[in-house]
């Protein structure tokens, strides 16, 4: 097993009301997956929906992913950046470097 096989990259995106912004996002990263698989890493792609407006979550559900097998999801809603650092946030981006098994 080479030491790319024995890799797993964890990219984690928080969204919020990025509306149209958010197809070149997931376009490029897709790309950017595609390549990285390509290169014999695996990737877990981690998303937090940090009080998303429903433009930005379907844009996200509808989204057709070329590389991306594996996606994790969260709903959240913070009111402050104090929150966040005191909160199950803190939780979701410890448990996120552990190998996920919610895949697409």
């Amino acid at each position: 097993m080479t030491a790319q096989e024995e890799t797993t990259l964890s990219i984690v995106m928080a969204l919020h009301r990025e509306g149209p912004l958010l197809l070149p996002t997931l376009a490029s990263y897709d790309d950017a997956c595609g390549e990285l698989l390509a290169a014999g890493y695996s990737v877990d792609f981690i998303i937090t929906f940090d009080r998303s407006d429903p433009h930005t979550i379907t844009i996200f559900e509808e989204y057709i992913f070329r590389h991306i097998r594996s996606i994790q999801t969260y709903k959240c809603a913070f009111e402050t950046l104090a929150e966040r650092e005191t909160t199950e946030f803190q939780k979701v981006l410890r448990d996120s470097l552990q190998p996920l098994t919610v895949t697409t």
